[in-house]
């Protein structure tokens, strides 16, 4: 039996669909910031899954898909796309043959210093007037509600 805690009166909440809302917003800006460079063919969902690759330099799809909070079928979708642009390969683990390696090409590579700008100063706008430990407290506090939440469903 769950215990019920007693919670104090919140005046001000911050509601879910805020943080939604803000998380829509700004994937659509950026998207539409990559549409503005044409010799960028790559989406914030694509982008995502590359930067990941390119932080850990491979990982197999099981990894990607929780790192990048993907379910499989959209996971596969994206890695599909990548792969038919010649921005990712795949590889079977020669540990563990169940176990498609991912890693980014050179292609990929070049396509990922080329997104870095572009996300410098969608950045730059977006947090315009924020202060860099207001972006710090803003981080704790949205990853404490993460983990929260992600603790509970597991």
């Amino acid at each position: 039996m769950t215990k019920l805690i007693d919670l104090p009166i919140i005046e001000h909440e911050l509601s879910g669909f805020t943080i939604e809302k803000l998380s829509k917003v700004m994937k659509l800006s950026f998207s539409r910031r990559l549409l503005m460079s044409p010799d960028i063919d790559v989406t914030v969902d694509q982008w995502v899954c590359m930067k990941l690759l390119h932080d850990h330099g491979h990982l197999n799809q099981q990894q990607l898909s929780e790192l990048s909070l993907k379910d499989a079928p959209t996971l596969v979708r994206i890695i599909d796309k990548l792969e038919d642009k010649n921005l990712l390969t795949r590889s079977t683990d020669h540990l563990d043959r169940r176990k498609t390696n991912l890693s980014l090409t050179k292609k990929g590579i070049t396509t990922v210093a080329k997104i870095k700008p572009i996300l410098q100063s969608f950045r730059a706008e977006a947090y315009n007037g924020i202060t860099k430990s207001e972006l710090q407290a803003m981080e704790e506090i949205v990853y404490k509600i993460f983990n929260n939440l992600n603790i509970q469903n597991q």
